[in-house]
């Protein structure tokens, strides 16, 4: 009786309950969808016309394709926007998509005028296939779930053999000092690489496969005690580090000094002091201290260290001079040895008189740091940023993000040993070494490993916009650094007036946003395929945003943090040595 239509009532509710839920679940906006995917198919097109097309100097024409790409946006939107008031449209979706299909349209017409210096862009040489090779295996492996679980070892196998190749090929380099850095710099970069691997948070996917040592225990979010070594560790050996390859071209002079010298070591002290702190307030080691005090303190330090980093940073590196040093060396004053030499005079007869036999020495004007002159003043941008992004990682992550710096400067001395700064080797290499310690400082393609705790490193309470900026910077991190540290590759070791400098900068920096345009291109298209995947909101989603959200900050880092920067450093180093051609 009651119970029955009770029981029948209720089963008929889940049913409909189920119908809807499924409905809800299935249902994806195709149309907008097919929009997205098509303006960023054609956007990365264009940036691998733009990075590897170009055979002319791309400064030249870059005004031409971002006037053509505004004009395209204007009357893109201007389409779109009519087109929203059609009965079955929306006018967001429609002013959107017309903005970004036009922008692409008038862009490739920008190429037009240029087209004479424009070529298929394919890989012309095994370091462009291989590095095209490794970008597809990776785009392919986001369809699986398996591979995409595991994208962190697979980064690191990646890596290795990039670095195992640039050893065989810098060990074949017949010029004798080009042997040993190019050697010397392939086992460096292969040793941090390999002891990076042992900072790893896991994933639930990966269980019981996989240990977490990031932090203190698999169920902790607080760093081990001992991990406090690393920060006064780095504090100790990574000034003396960098301080190394600046002595080698004798560019350790000037503000390069004052700034890793003095200036970076204080601020790595502070840091190991902020996180000395931040762990005796979490284990309570002073009870009889306030924990108001201990926050209050550690605030104040953190901001410390942040204005030392971007204000007192930036402002040495737009007044500083390139790091030379001028030494005059007088004329040796040896006695001048001479001889006599027969003169005839009128009447027929001769006579000796005494000239030098040699002419007179003359002193010496000797530039200390002329080799690197471009690439080290480059340099003191990305120490400005390292200084920022190491306060806002965990110990262990900064190790992690200190080692990263390392082999920056390892695959900047391979470049030069073995004459690759044109190659697309060392932008995509950086791709791959930023992608890979994004998961060595404590990060997953998850929400949950989102370190939320960082804003409050410098902030007391949730402040915009710095809450969510400061987080953007402890999650991406290591690729902010090796974003901004690009411009350094073709900048390393040249002539200071070299022609077409700028034009090279902007291709390695487009380069570089390729690999991650690409990625973005390949977890877009696949989590759309795979849409109907259980996996899908679980992982092929996430590793989809994440894409995207790299995308648009290492894109946002690359021009207007690495190429205005470059403008500044240019300018220093032209204002002593010259304009050029």
């Amino acid at each position: 009786g009651a119970l029955k239509s009770a029981y029948d009532a209720f089963a008929a509710y889940q049913t409909e309950n189920v119908r809807v839920c499924r409905h809800l679940w299935a249902r994806f906006d195709l149309v907008s969808m097919g929009m997205g995917i098509i303006v960023l198919v054609g956007s990365v097109a264009l940036l691998a016309s733009y990075a590897r097309a170009i055979t002319g100097d791309r400064a030249a024409i870059t005004p031409v394709l971002l006037g053509g790409g505004l004009a395209g946006s204007a009357v893109g939107a201007a389409i779109g926007a009519a087109a929203g008031f059609l009965p079955s449209a929306s006018f967001a979706q429609t002013l959107a998509f017309g903005a970004g299909l036009g922008g692409v349209i008038g862009i490739s017409f920008g190429f037009w005028p240029a087209r004479q210096e424009l070529r298929i862009p394919y890989p012309r040489t095994f370091w462009g296939g291989l590095s095209f090779l490794t970008c597809l295996l990776l785009c392919i492996g986001f369809a699986s779930n398996s591979f995409t679980i595991w994208e962190d070892e697979q980064l690191l196998f990646f890596l290795t053999t990039f670095g195992f190749l640039m050893l065989g090929s810098s060990l074949g380099q017949p010029d004798r000092d080009d042997r040993m850095l190019g050697t010397w710099n392939s086992v460096s970069f292969l040793a941090v690489t390999r002891l990076a691997s042992f900072s790893r948070l896991c994933r639930e996917e990966q269980m019981p496969n996989c240990r977490s040592t990031y932090y203190a225990s698999a169920s902790s979010s607080t760093s081990a005690a001992w991990q406090l070594a690393i920060a006064v560790a780095i504090a100790i050996f990574l000034p003396s580090i960098i301080k190394y390859f600046f002595h080698r071209t004798k560019n350790y002079q000037g503000s390069a000094v004052i700034w890793i010298g003095i200036a970076l070591r204080i601020g790595l002290f502070l840091i190991a002091l902020f996180w000395i702190l931040d762990a005796a307030d979490d284990g309570n080691w002073y009870p009889d201290l306030s924990k108001t005090l201990l926050k209050t303190t550690r605030v104040i330090i953190a901001q410390a260290v942040l204005a030392l980093a971007f204000a007192a940073g930036y402002a040495t590196y737009i007044f500083a001079s390139p790091f030379l040093a001028v030494i005059n060396e007088p004329a040796p004053t040896e006695a001048l040895s001479s001889t006599s030499k027969p003169v005839d005079v009128d009447g027929g007869a001769s006579i000796l008189t005494t000239i030098n036999a040699k002419p007179a020495a003359r002193p010496k004007l000797i530039i200390l740091g002329y080799a690197n002159t471009q690439g080290t003043r480059y340099l003191l941008l990305p120490l400005t940023w390292l200084l920022a992004l190491l306060l806002l990682q965990k110990p262990m992550g900064q190790g992690t993000l200190a080692l990263c710096f390392v082999s920056i400067l390892n695959l900047l001395e391979i470049i030069d040993a073995n004459n690759l700064r044109r190659s697309a080797l060392g932008p995509v290499v950086l791709a791959l070494t930023g992608i890979y310690y994004y998961f060595k400082t404590g990060h997953q393609a998850t929400l949950s490993s989102i370190q939320w705790e960082s804003a409050f490193i410098p902030l007391s309470t949730v402040n915009y916009p710095w809450t969510p900026i400061l987080v953007i910077l402890n999650t991406f991190g290591a690729q902010i650094l090796c974003a901004i540290a690009v411009p350094a590759i073709p900048l390393w070791k040249v002539k200071p007036t070299l022609p077409g400098l700028l034009g090279r900068v902007a291709g390695a920096v487009a380069t570089h946003g390729l690999v991650y345009g690409a990625f973005a291109v390949a977890t877009v298209m696949e989590a759309a395929w795979l849409r109907r995947h259980l996996m899908l909101y679980r992982i092929f989603m996430p590793r989809m945003l994440m894409s995207v959200a790299v995308l648009v900050v290492v894109e946002f880092v690359g021009v207007f943090g690495g190429m205005v920067g470059v403008r500044w450093s240019m300018g220093s180093v032209r204002e002593v040595f010259g304009w050029g051609e």
